[in-house]
């Protein structure tokens, strides 16, 4: 008689199984192995690892402390069970099982880092801090922790010591593209954009199908006026294209009925559901979506939260943790949930999940407002704008979606916070007059610094204030882009990160403020707006360059839109000799917003919901006009 495989052949087999992403198969050898011997160490830690990779992990936590009852100081066992915990968002208890690796193991530094891990989800960033230094304290060359220590770094904009962090990564093993790929996202953020360009060239090098650095150097693109549009459009399509092959064959069945009129389930999917301009943005959305007609699920891909998350979890009839969640398991969520439109927030961001709508596991999907470009997914069935960032006829061929454009805006803008107006900026020197920036650093190009300089020269009194530059490399680099404009750099006052209040009352104290090029601000003009502070936009040549005019042509500011370069410096310049005119709009530009379309959120939610129920339509009508097998 023969005997059948061992334990070891099929843990073996299971083993192979799994790595090849057959999860189903290997778990059949696993319970085999189990089977022979239940108490098993390696099997309870094999089957639990599977069904953590399946999504159940309720299942797996149980399997692991199964496994610590027959061996209670397995540090495995407590290693993975911290896994689990992690995935749970049971953090107490991950740090717990962390620590008692710790005590069995003290010289473990994947365990230091894995705490950092929860202590990062919880917000205690010190001690998260420590633990990466105590893993580098056991193991000096150890990349993965200087990487992690320098993004923490740059999570709370202490930019030079991250950059120190991450170039000791690059020293440790150069052939890391995360490594090259954060790199390239600090200089990024600290508007260093040649650096970030070598760094995502080398990220690139390191990784060419994309496997971990994925959208990050996509999304510096949007930033270089040097780069021809379509271009940057191929580049787009061809990432997206990746996303396509490698994630696997995109549904054409889905378990929604196509009835045009009937309850639509809408799917939100970002990163950004806290304090952040995309959750400011979506709040009145959720809000006042027709709970009649539209069934709202918010899809969360980020671990930690705020107040505005906790606001808009209420807001949404179905909240969804996603982050950690294995692509598969996102879509096996969005397909139960019978989700007929899907709506990606977050375009080529961070932390974006692209390669789940790649899948196409909703029978509509769509991307709005989180990234004001193409995904280059053709899954990606539309991209809702409006007729001002994408004239009919100009930019289809700059997108694989179809565009849906909104009959007003794409921008729904409802203030958060109560803050005062400022009549009269710096009374301190009322005869002064002061240019702002509140844009992001990362999008003050050489073509902006080129611009601003001209206004500068024409303009020898005034002064221009930056917001938001991180002190050190990062503030001496933009100073110097200035200077070698021939800006005197006593004319430039630079101020890091400030509290949402002290935002919103430095942009009251400004005269004028400058949008950026090729990337405009959005949230950042419609705040500026808002204090009763004029802003010139430039009307560019793709949707991403043509965010302000947008804005200001929905409120009808046609005296403060240029057609080219030229205009812009001279509309700022007639904008500074003339303190009646800046005057008149500082005293209605709140009232305007007010009474415009932006600030209309009852209308803009109607005007979206209307979109969607378009686009249902279409599909419906196509499902009508398939042939039946």
């Amino acid at each position: 008689m023969t005997a059948g495989p061992t334990i070891d052949e099929l843990l073996a087999e299971g083993n192979r199984r799994e790595d090849a992403g057959d999860i189903d198969g290997a778990m059949r050898h696993y319970q085999q192995a189990r089977a022979i011997d239940a108490n098993h160490p390696r099997v309870s830690l094999n089957v639990a690892n599977a069904l953590q990779k399946s999504g159940r992990f309720s299942e797996a936590a149980r399997m692991l402390q199964h496994a610590l009852t027959q061996t209670p100081e397995s540090v495995a066992a407590h290693f993975n069970l911290g896994g689990v915990f992690v995935a749970q968002r049971r953090l107490v208890e991950a740090a717990q099982e962390y620590r008692t690796v710790l005590r069995l193991q003290p010289d473990l530094p994947e365990a230091e880092v894995m705490l950092a891990q929860v202590h990062d989800a919880e917000g205690r960033l010190d001690e998260a801090e420590q633990a990466l230094r105590r893993a580098l304290a056991l193991r000096p060359d150890f990349a993965g922790a200087a990487l992690n220590l320098g993004e923490l770094f740059m999570r709370q904009h202490r930019y030079d010591e991250a950059e120190d962090w991450l170039r000791r990564a690059e020293a440790m093993d150069d052939s890391l593209a995360t490594v090259h790929a954060a790199l390239g996202s600090l200089y990024l953020k600290s508007g260093r954009h040649s650096e970030a360009r070598s760094a995502y060239e080398a990220a690139s090098a390191r990784d060419p199908g994309r496997q971990v650095t994925g959208s990050s150097p996509l999304f510096a693109l949007n930033f270089r006026s040097d780069v021809p549009a379509e271009t940057v459009f191929d580049e787009h399509v061809r990432v997206g294209t990746h996303l396509t092959r490698t994630g696997g064959i995109p549904f054409t069945s889905w378990p929604c009925a196509a009835q045009s009129d009937r309850l639509l389930r809408i799917g939100y999917v970002s990163a950004d559901f806290r304090k952040h301009p995309i959750g400011l943005f979506i709040r009145p959305v959720l809000a006042l979506h027709d709970r009649e007609h539209f069934e709202v699920h918010c899809y969360s891909n980020d671990a930690s939260d705020d107040e505005i998350t906790h606001d808009l979890r209420h807001k949404a009839d179905h909240w969804h943790p996603i982050a950690g969640l294995d692509d598969v398991l996102v879509i096996e969520r969005i397909r139960s949930d019978a989700i007929d439109v899907l709506v990606d927030l977050s375009g080529h961001t961070e932390r974006n999940r692209l390669a789940v709508f790649a899948r196409h596991p909703a029978p509509v999907q769509a991307t709005w407002m989180g990234y004001l470009n193409t995904t280059g997914v053709r899954a990606m069935d539309y991209r809702i704008c409006d007729a001002y960032t994408d004239p009919p006829g100009e930019t289809e061929r700059f997108n694989t979606e179809r565009l849906q454009r909104l009959p007003h805006s794409q921008w729904c803008y409802a203030p958060y916070y109560d803050v005062p107006d400022v009549h009269a900026p710096h009374p301190d020197r009322p005869d002064g007059l002061v240019f702002g920036s509140f844009n992001q650093v990362s999008k003050i190009t050489d073509a902006t610094v080129a611009l601003w300089s001209d206004v500068l020269r024409r303009v020898p009194e005034g002064e221009l204030v930056i917001m938001d530059v991180p002190a050190g490399r990062a503030r001496a680099a933009l100073l110097d882009r200035f200077t070698r404009e021939g800006v005197d750099a006593s004319r430039i006052t630079m101020h890091g990160r400030k509290d949402i209040l002290s935002y919103f009352s430095a942009i009251g104290h400004v005269d004028i403020a400058l949008d950026t090029t090729p990337y405009n601000g959005a949230t950042t003009t419609l705040d500026t707006l808002w204090m009763g502070t004029p802003v010139v936009a430039l009307r560019g040549q793709t949707g991403i360059a043509r965010g302000g005019f947008s804005i200001l042509s929905t409120l009808g500011l046609e005296e403060l839109i240029a057609e080219t370069p030229d205009a812009y410096v001279e509309t700022n310049v007639r904008l500074a000799k003339d303190p009646a005119a800046r005057s008149r709009l500082r005293t209605s530009l709140r009232t305007r917003l007010m009474a415009s379309p932006l600030t209309d959120t009852r209308a803009f939610v109607a005007d979206l919901e209307a979109a969607y129920r378009v686009m249902w339509r279409r599909w419906c009508d196509e499902q009508l006009r398939r042939p039946r097998a």
